[in-house]
């Protein structure tokens, strides 16, 4: 059985998790634009930076990933952070390793008195991460639409 490690991505491992999202982007069964990678090395690297970046390595390989940003309700004052990306190596998924990576960003959330917020933007397998949430108790806040995606 593989050993997983959770750690904060340093500067070094842009390029590594940039590789790992561009999969999630290809995993996905809902169409989306083409991805840039100079534009999402540029959305990334203040992510890691902030260190906001969880990522799950086992072997040496980064696996899995979730990215943290900061915004503000449209309505209020308030900060929350958003999950940016979340994508576990399809080799690799599962509960525990995916509750790790949102239970570190949680984390970070807390101790920054803010809300996480997380979704999805791929239909593929709803109930299944409903359940997911839930079963970190997380609140469903609503779902999102898409036309021509």
């Amino acid at each position: 059985m593989a050993k997983y490690k959770i750690e904060i991505a340093k500067k070094e491992d842009l390029s590594e998790v940039l590789e790992l999202i561009i999969g999630m982007h290809d995993e996905a069964s809902t169409f989306y634009p083409p991805y840039n990678k100079n534009i999402m090395l540029r959305f990334m690297q203040p992510i890691i930076n902030n260190g906001h970046c969880i990522i799950l390595i086992t072997d040496k390989k980064i696996v899995g990933a979730i990215g943290g940003v900061m915004a503000k309700w449209w309505f209020s004052e308030n900060f929350y952070m958003a999950d940016a990306f979340f994508f576990v190596d399809k080799k690799h998924r599962s509960y525990q390793n995916a509750s790790a990576l949102l239970k570190q960003l949680n984390k970070i959330a807390n101790e920054k008195a803010i809300p996480l917020v997380v979704g999805t933007f791929d239909a593929k397998d709803i109930e299944k991460k409903d359940k997911f949430y839930e079963k970190l108790n997380f609140r469903k806040l609503g779902i999102r639409y898409g036309y021509g995606v």
